[in-house]
């Protein structure tokens, strides 16, 4: 029987409405508007709050400053004191209030954040003599708040019913039946169009059925014979080559997952299969003993690690950056940041992955591996494993299982380089003659590039293990750097590396303002600045780089005082 069909229906505009009680889908913008009769002809500041916390102040002496998760999401009208919060989640539901000019009034908004429901699923069952069949509307309503379903016959009107209806055999019963299912945000439909009661439905099950049970059959033969897998593996310094069966593969090459000290963001990817015999390797042993404790203490490390993040909201909002923009450019299609629903997705496979030992001789490199498209689950730890640090720093356990179990979610490996070489490689040959175009209109369009980040496995590691992790040790039962006292935490005085993406993007905006105001006049004899293919500098490469090229700047500019002198 086909599936049934489904629409959906969602409401995305603005709410501008002053009342107290506001409800909004998740990934909407909230707009919230202070009484018009408590906003004074003299405005010398605003502060928006959630519950206690600031979300965005503005003074008139030291100008706007929005707060934590809100940064890059939020924006205050300084005129009218108006708020916008955008890419709303469930975590931004709560008391929203206002001051102004250091007054608190009473008019409050309290705002309820909802998922949007999903497509239901109509299903059905038969009594045995077919005369009595009952259709349930189905659908994860998660986060979706109350809901309540509505049932109708035909073309005919919606009726307040329940989940599941009941239809009893009737002259008229080849019909359809639709299914509504609502929140206080949105509403989906699906449409059930079958004869439940034709005398050709049992035929046409059966012969489903029994086609499926012959795919299946195939299915596991071939799987018999040899079996397919795709594994992602973590590398500390070098990279192997995997050759594939004599049967004409290709070899594959497994780009290392580096523990790199300045990496920012992962540009790029790849994704590696190899081909493994039905024989499981000798090398692959269950746990036990002590590193079925030390495993089993790790994951324990790592889900408090990932429940301490979620409550500290170190979560952000996917951003893209425009090299010479006037403001970062918003999007939603990538980040390298981990998000809410990544977080939590992260915390729920992490429960059900299951611990194997690979003892071969040949990984003694590797930390750990997955096979991302193994429905069981299995994390395969390797040598260096066990000698990684139990708390998040560079290269730890609770990294290394954030990482593998990331691959389990479907995120891929990023063959990746320094942000800063990775930027100096797309902008590379504008820098280098910018100092000699003189019509701007052309220096923005040539510079105005995008840089996207992807979600992978590798920016995920790195988030935990350098942005929000703990800087000083723990001591007498608490972080000295923060004052934590859960040993598995993160610093809540850290930010993630969103906003540090954006302190290096505004760095090279001004960077670029201040060359475009005073441009350098080559000498006759300057040869022309080429590009050279080569591959990816090193942090230590690039810092000389730049200090060759402002050695050759100020020669220049001495140069042409001399010139001007005589």
């Amino acid at each position: 029987m086909p599936p049934p069909t489904t629409t959906t229906t969602t409401t995305t505009k603005r709410d501008t409405t002053k009342g107290q009680q506001l409800n909004k889908k998740a990934g909407d913008s909230l707009v919230l508007t202070p009484n018009k009769a408590d906003v004074p002809a003299n405005i010398s500041s605003f502060i928006w709050k959630y519950g206690r916390e600031k979300v965005a102040e503005w003074d008139k002496d030291f100008g706007l400053e929005i707060y934590g998760i809100y940064k890059y999401r939020t924006e205050l009208d300084q005129t009218t004191g108006v708020l916008t919060i955008n890419n709303l989640s469930i975590k931004d539901s709560g008391v929203y209030s206002v001051e102004i000019n250091s007054k608190v009034f009473e008019t409050t908004f309290t705002v309820s954040v909802f998922e949007a429901v999903p497509n239901p699923q109509i299903t059905y069952s038969c009594n045995s003599d077919k005369t009595l069949c009952t259709l349930t509307c189905d659908g994860d309503t998660t986060d979706a708040g109350p809901v309540s379903y509505q049932w109708k016959k035909g073309q005919g009107d919606f009726q307040e019913s329940d989940k599941q209806l009941n239809v009893t055999k009737t002259e008229d019963s080849k019909t359809s039946y639709t299914c509504q299912l609502k929140n206080a945000v949105s509403s989906a439909t699906g449409v059930f169009d079958e004869d439940l009661f034709g005398p050709d439905g049992w035929w046409t099950n059966a012969w489903f059925i029994g086609f499926s049970l012959l795919i299946l059959a195939i299915v596991m033969f071939v799987l018999l014979v040899r079996r397919v897998k795709t594994a992602v593996w973590c590398y500390r310094k070098e990279s192997m080559q995997w050759k594939g069966d004599a049967d004409g593969l290709n070899k594959v090459s497994y780009t290392v997952a580096r523990s790199a000290d300045n990496v920012l963001a992962n540009i790029g990817c790849e994704i590696h299969s190899i081909m493994v015999d039905t024989q499981e390797s000798s090398f692959i042993t269950e746990l036990s003993g002590e590193k079925l404790v030390v495993a089993e203490e790790a994951r324990t490390a790592t889900i408090e690690i990932l429940k301490d993040a979620l409550e500290k909201r170190f979560y952000g909002f996917p951003v893209s950056f425009c090299y010479t923009c006037t403001e970062p450019v918003d999007s939603y299609k990538f980040s390298c940041i981990p998000t809410e629903k990544i977080l939590r997705d992260l915390l729920e496979k992490m429960e059900k992955i299951v611990f194997r030992e690979d003892s071969d001789p040949e990984h003694s490199n590797v930390f750990a591996y997955v096979y991302p498209e193994d429905y069981n689950n299995i994390v395969y730890l390797c040598e260096q494993f066990w000698s990684a640090k139990p708390y998040l720093c560079r290269d730890s356990k609770p990294g290394t299982l954030i990482h593998e179990v990331s691959h389990l979610l479907g995120t891929d490996d990023i063959t990746y380089e320094l942000l800063e070489v990775e930027l100096f490689e797309l902008h590379g040959t504008l820098l280098g003659k910018l100092d000699y175009i003189q019509d701007e209109d052309k220096v923005e369009k040539l510079h105005c590039v995008e840089v996207v980040s992807q979600v992978n496995a590798n920016s995920l590691e790195y988030e935990f293990e350098t942005f929000i992790n703990h800087e000083k040790s723990y001591e007498d039962g608490r972080y000295t750097c923060c004052g934590e006292t859960k040993k598995n935490s993160v610093c809540g005085e850290r930010e993630t590396g969103h906003y540090h993406l954006h302190e290096r993007f505004d760095s090279k905006r001004k960077e670029m303002k201040e060359r475009l105001q005073h441009p350098v006049q080559p000498p006759d004899a300057h040869r022309p600045w080429k590009r050279r293919d080569k591959a990816p500098r090193g942090p230590k490469q690039l810092k000389a780089g730049r200090r060759r090229a402002r050695k050759r700047e100020q020669a220049e500019r001495n140069q042409a005082l001399e010139d001007t002198e005589g």
